[in-house]
């Protein structure tokens, strides 16, 4: 190796020893602005913790679901069982998009 790093080497470098950059907690993620929120972080490589009123309706990337990138999570749950219970850690980025609940 002559010292040149790609991006490309360096990314999958930082992915092998943290496999998720940052973590971020979305609240109205499938709302129309959470959607885009959503995608974006995981485009970003960070684990996304998405907030669902009803997680039949959330429309949830089911490949990323599947890695763990994407978390979905009942909306309303405590701190506490964001990080017991689902691994979030105690200093996520919070993005909050809920909007009105429509009947």
């Amino acid at each position: 190796m002559n010292g040149d790093f790609s991006v490309s080497s360096v990314r999958s470098v930082v992915k092998v020893l943290y496999p998720f950059q940052m973590q971020v907690l979305v609240a109205g993620s499938s709302g129309f602005v959470g959607r885009e929120v959503v995608r974006q972080a995981l485009l970003a490589d960070c684990q996304v913790f998405a907030m669902v009123r009803m997680q039949g309706d959330a429309h949830l990337d089911e490949e990323a679901v599947a890695s763990g990138q994407l978390v979905p999570v009942p909306f309303g749950a405590d701190a506490e069982v964001l990080v017991t219970g689902f691994g979030l850690d105690t200093s996520p980025i919070i993005v909050n998009c809920a909007g009105v609940q429509r009947d």
